[in-house]
């Protein structure tokens, strides 16, 4: 049996606390219909502190660009209409928690389940359709996907 290293570790903590920010942004937008912006503030403070906390200022400085990246892409999928300005910044706070290689892929995932799921309720007609998908709920099975297929 191997033991994890100090990097393998951090990586694990960084994946838990996302999984349950993105959890209990979950339960939020299901219950309100929408994440609060007290919640999406709580969790980039926690994203900005525990980065800061783990990996130190110069690699916090990578992450504030990636930040900004994120953000310009996100701006690109505001103006298209794609997602919603709440959608984009859960994006930016998880983007915090992830490496760089992961970003984007949990993006495209995210996208591609909401397709799914929005294709699924429209092909079903399910009564309660409430004629919109809660992308938090993609956003956490495109997580899921993303650790388990790294297990």
């Amino acid at each position: 049996m191997r033991f994890p290293t100090s990097t393998q570790k951090k990586g694990a903590v960084h994946i838990l606390f996302l999984t349950v920010i993105l959890t209990l942004a979950v339960i939020e937008d299901l219950k309100t219909d929408k994440v609060s912006n007290l919640f999406q503030l709580t969790a980039f403070c926690s994203g900005l502190l525990y980065g800061l906390c783990s990996y130190g200022p110069n690699e916090l400085r990578k992450h504030i660009i990636l930040l900004l990246v994120v953000f310009l892409a996100g701006q690109l999928l505001f103006w298209t209409k794609a997602l919603g300005a709440g959608d984009i910044k859960l994006w930016m706070c998880s983007s915090l928690f992830m490496s760089r290689d992961d970003v984007f892929p949990f993006l495209v995932g995210a996208l591609v389940l909401a397709i799914f799921i929005g294709y699924g309720k429209r092909v079903f007609r399910f009564r309660y359709y409430p004629g919109r998908v809660h992308f938090t709920v993609p956003m956490l099975g495109s997580l899921l996907w993303l650790i388990f297929s790294k297990v």
